[in-house]
């Protein structure tokens, strides 16, 4: 009988942590605590974007009754075109803008959350400088892999 080679089962060990490792680095479960109350977020990794002029960062955050967009650039309502938008599906709109930098998705909340679930990627359609030369909607791609787990740690988290 021959004995597998040592070597190749090490290699093998070795990828396929570094894949369940990348692939858990998309979505991470964030524990709030004020000390009376626990309150946890499902926060995606940050994801390159250009608002028109710089690269900057976009990153999604899901609590347990609302999804929003944190950007590191100011964003443009003014179009309504700001967005997230699942596979083939339509875009669903964003809510509002708060502190400039943040789109919520407050009234779509169930919606988003079951098509994250069943979805492959999200892409985010922003805007960008509501008071600059308008440069158009720019996107970003999320990975939607690991979401689910994230989500229900989430939950968990929270009782």
């Amino acid at each position: 009988m021959r004995r597998p080679n040592s070597v190749l089962l090490v290699g093998c060990a070795a990828f396929l942590a570094v894949i369940g490792q990348s692939i858990a680095a998309d979505w991470e479960v964030k524990n709030i605590s004020d000390g009376k109350k626990n309150s946890c977020l499902v926060v995606s990794a940050a994801k390159s974007i250009f608002d028109g002029y710089q690269q900057v960062t976009a990153q999604i955050i899901v609590d347990n009754k609302s999804v929003a967009v944190k950007s590191d650039s100011v964003l443009d309502m003014g179009s309504s075109d700001i967005g997230l938008k699942v596979g083939k599906r339509d875009l669903v709109p964003a809510d509002k803008i708060v502190k400039d930098k943040q789109a919520i998705f407050d009234s779509n909340y169930d919606e988003i959350v079951k098509l994250f679930k069943a979805g492959r990627e999200v892409t985010l359609q922003a805007r960008f400088w509501p008071t600059w030369p308008a440069t158009g909607t720019h996107n970003a791609s999320f990975s939607l892999m690991g979401f689910t787990k994230a989500y229900e740690d989430a939950i968990r988290c929270e009782q």
